[in-house]
C-alpha cells in the first residue's frame, strides 16, 4: 500500500514504510497521504484501481466494543518489571468493550526470515547504490571494506550480519522457494485465529511476536501501553487481518482513548 521507492529495506519482502505519530489519529492521517499506486513499485499494483479510504473517518472510542482480541502474552509470564503494564493492557481492553481470548500461542514452524534477510539485504543495497551518483561506495562489499579501515570508530559492535549477507550463497531459486513457503505458512497460522476462529485482532507486548505478521505482510499498529519500573516506554501492538488497516486504526484508537497511556516528554 505504501511505495518503497527510495527506501533501502533490510528485506523488501518483510519491510515497508509506515507512519510514526503522536496519536493514532495522526498516524491515520499520515497513512492517508502515504498510500497509493506507484509505477516504480510493483507491490503497489493493487492500489491502482482501489477506492481511496479516509482512515480517520470512522475512528471512535467504541472501536473495540464486541471485538474479539487474542492475547499473545500472559500476565503471569511477564517479569516483574512489566507485569503491571500487562495487567493494565488487559484491563483497558476489557473496559473498552473487547472480548479477550487468552493463551494464544503462534507457531513459527516453516517460517524462515534469516535467509530472506541475508539474500535481500545485499541485493537491495547494491541495487540502490547502482542508481545513485556521486557517492563513494557502490556495493555492500565496499561498505564492509570501508568500515574495516577504521573498525574502532565505524563498527564498534561488529558487522556480522552485514558480512553474512555478503557471503550468502543462496540462489535466487532457493530464495524464492523460501519466501513462498514462509509466507504461506505465516498466513496460514495467522488466519487460523483471525479467520477460522473469528478473532478481530491479535495483541502483543512490544514486538515479542512480530515475525509472522512481518513475513505474512499483515498490518500492525503500535500504541503506548505504559512504562516499566525504570520508566522505559512499553507498547501494545495490534495485528490485523490482511488489508484490515481500517479496523486496526479503529481498534487502536479506542484503546488509546480508553488507556490514555502516553505522557508528553519533558522538554
Amino acid at each position: 500500500m505504501v511505495s518503497r521507492t527510495g527506501i533501502i529495506p533490510l528485506a523488501e519482502t518483510l519491510d515497508t514504510a509506515g507512519p510514526m505519530a503522536r496519536t493514532v489519529k495522526d498516524a491515520a492521517t499520515l497513512f492517508n497521504a502515504m498510500i497509493g499506486y506507484d509505477e516504480k513499485d510493483v507491490m503497489t499494483e493493487k492500489m491502482k484501481d482501489k477506492e481511496r479510504i479516509d482512515y480517520t473517518k470512522d475512528l471512535s472510542i467504541d472501536g473495540l466494543k464486541g471485538k474479539k482480541i487474542g492475547l499473545l502474552f500472559s500476565v503471569d509470564q511477564q517479569d516483574e518489571n512489566r507485569k503491571t503494564v500487562a495487567e493494565k493492557i488487559r484491563k483497558d481492553l476489557q473496559e473498552a468493550g473487547a472480548i479477550l481470548a487468552d493463551n494464544i500461542q503462534l507457531s513459527a514452524e516453516g517460517v524462515d526470515n534469516l535467509q530472506t534477510l541475508e539474500y535481500e539485504f545485499k541485493h537491495n543495497v547494491n541495487d540502490y547504490f547502482s542508481q545513485q551518483k556521486n557517492i563513494p561506495v557502490k556495493s555492500l562489499e565496499e561498505i564492509i571494506a570501508f568500515n574495516k579501515k577504521d573498525s574502532k570508530r565505524r563498527i564498534k559492535y561488529g558487522q556480522t550480519l552485514i558480512e553474512g549477507s555478503e557471503k550468502s550463497a543462496i540462489t535466487k531459486e532457493e530464495f524464492e522457494n523460501v519466501v513462498q513457503t514462509s509466507q504461506a505458512n505465516a498466513k496460514k497460522e495467522l488466519d487460523r485465529y483471525l479467520v477460522e476462529k473469528g478473532l478481530d485482532a491479535l495483541v502483543m507486548i512490544n514486538n515479542d511476536e512480530v515475525l509472522l505478521s512481518a513475513v505474512a505482510g499483515y498490518p500492525e499498529l503500535a500504541v503506548p501501553a505504559g512504562y516499566d519500573k525504570n520508566g522505559e516506554p512499553i507498547g501494545v501492538v495490534f495485528v490485523g487481518k490482511q488489508f484490515g488497516e481500517r479496523e486496526l486504526f479503529n481498534m487502536g484508537y479506542a484503546y488509546e482513548q480508553q488507556s490514555k497511556n502516553r505522557k508528553s516528554p519533558s522538554i
